[in-house]
């Protein structure tokens, strides 16, 4: 029988930042092929693959340990099955989240920090910090 083998710590961390490397050029070979912008903003921040028929998903490339999967075989025909979208047309997309517009405070939880969406967003909080803090209790 072979001894166990007792990795360092300096070891442990290296095959981290090894696999942290990998990931992060993998993610950037499927952004590239998918044409590193959104179908339908056209921005390039906070990018996401959108499956255009779910009911075709085999798996999800950037999740898991697709960075391990042969390219030609098994990555490449499930982003053909994908497009980019940000995560604000991600979500309208897939109709989880109806269009919001300037002034919603949703628009701010997506990353707009317009005056608009900032000051909706203050509202919001000055209205409902009792609420956060105590429960539905009001004060009279």
């Amino acid at each position: 029988m072979g001894k166990a083998v007792n990795r360092s710590e300096a070891s442990k961390e290296q095959r981290r930042q090894y696999d942290r490397n990998k990931r992060v050029l993998f993610v950037a070979h499927c952004l590239e092929y998918l044409g590193g912008f959104c179908v339908d903003c056209g921005t390039n921040e906070n990018l996401e693959l959108s499956h255009n028929d779910p009911r075709l998903k085999d798996f999800n490339p950037r999740r898991g340990s697709g960075y391990h999967c042969d390219w030609e075989t098994i990555i490449r025909p499930e982003l053909d099955k994908c497009s980019l979208r940000c995560t604000r047309c991600h979500l309208i997309y897939d109709g989880k989240h109806p269009e919001p517009e300037h002034g919603d405070r949703v628009m701010y939880d997506l990353g707009c920090r317009c005056d608009i969406c900032r000051g909706a967003v203050n509202k919001y909080n000055r209205e409902n910090w009792w609420k956060r803090r105590h429960g539905n209790d009001q004060v009279s």
